[in-house]
């Protein structure tokens, strides 16, 4: 039976007309997996600078509990002194108070951290030490006159007292056996980190329909969609980054601070032995005892910062008061100069 050209011509119309539908919807599904494909792949960055950094922030954390305690041995020797200075100046730079108001201040320091220590909220899961690394002035400061400060989980503390001061008078909170999670959760909450879904819990969430029965219209707005998503995690990532980094640079500054300070410490300590009276210290070992208190001022100022402040819905590096902080401490103690010659 002979076939009637236009229906061979029908035909193929359809055929090359379904072939189309098919591919359109092939590469509407296509776009839509390529889009899940980069906010994976952000997820999977996240998740390692996450880690990363995060070790470094409860690191550091740990670290100013330790050189915070330490502070206590210029409050010992200023104690075993007479007629010790209450005014410091060293070198031209902003004279400085060091009397007995001062030296009470670390003696209640270290009391607190003891008492901090007692309460067992120093270790890996409270989320102390997260907030610590990031917050030292907001955890540290006295609460002013008729105000109470309100922390998400910490307890509220009272005009007068810092937070660590009143962490030290309450348990802490029970925590997973992995405590590096709650310390996760409270960095993710400072640094405004979105909630991050697998690619199919997304996906249900932006859109009811099968994916491959989606229009190329449909498609290219579930795309701009899941880029959002992956734009605000990237972001978030960014700033993980930066503050991993600082948390770097500033220790750092510290540790080269601190390497003197105990240096000076120990050769005053021994000179106390020999020469308790101030007055009598000849004018090489006046100076000696003028720098570490410099040293050790300054290495507070630098661990007491408030690494990010928030503006509005947003986080920020306070990078104005960190580049202060930073500049003081080279002036006292010189960062290496790379292109000097190794001995």
């Amino acid at each position: 039976m002979a076939v009637h050209p236009g229906a061979v011509i029908a035909v193929a119309g359809l055929a090359v007309a379904g072939f189309r539908l098919y591919t359109a919807l092939s590469n509407s599904a296509q776009i839509v997996r390529s889009s899940l494909e980069r906010y994976n792949d952000e997820k999977i960055r996240y998740y390692t600078v996450n880690k990363q950094v995060l070790e470094k922030v409860v690191d550091y954390g740990k670290f100013k509990l330790e050189l915070w305690d330490e502070f206590g041995a210029l409050a010992q020797l200023y104690s075993r002194m007479t007629n010790p200075p209450g005014l410091i100046s060293y070198k031209g730079m902003e004279s400085v108070h060091a009397g007995r108001p001062q030296m009470d201040d670390i003696r209640n320091m270290t009391a607190a951290l003891k008492a901090l220590h007692e309460q067992q909220w120093d270790v890996v899961g409270t989320g102390m030490l997260t907030s610590l690394a990031i917050y030292g002035k907001t955890m540290t400061q006295k609460v002013e006159k008729d105000q109470v400060l309100h922390i998400e989980g910490f307890p509220d503390t009272e005009e007068g007292d810092s937070v660590l001061d009143t962490m030290g008078t309450v348990p802490a909170p029970h925590h997973s056996d992995n405590g590096m999670i709650e310390e996760g959760a409270v960095l993710n909450g400072i640094l405004g980190v979105p909630v991050v879904v697998d690619t199919d819990a997304l996906y249900a969430e932006l859109c009811d329909k099968p994916i491959t029965e989606l229009t190329k219209e449909e498609a290219f707005a579930l795309k701009d969609q899941i880029d959002w998503r992956s734009l605000k995690l990237a972001d978030a990532v960014g700033r993980i980054n930066r503050l991993g980094d600082t948390v770097e640079s500033i220790r750092s500054d510290v540790e080269r601070l601190r390497d003197v300070w105990r240096s000076k410490i120990e050769g005053i300590g021994l000179l106390v032995q020999r020469t308790p009276d101030y007055n009598e210290f000849i004018l090489a070992d006046k100076q000696d005892y003028q720098f570490a208190v410099m040293l050790q001022r300054t290495t507070r100022l630098l661990t007491r910062l408030d690494l990010v402040l928030k503006r509005g819905n947003m986080c920020v590096l306070n990078s104005m008061a960190i580049n202060d902080c930073k500049r003081q401490a080279a002036e006292l103690v010189p960062l290496p100069d790379p292109n000097a010659p190794e001995r």
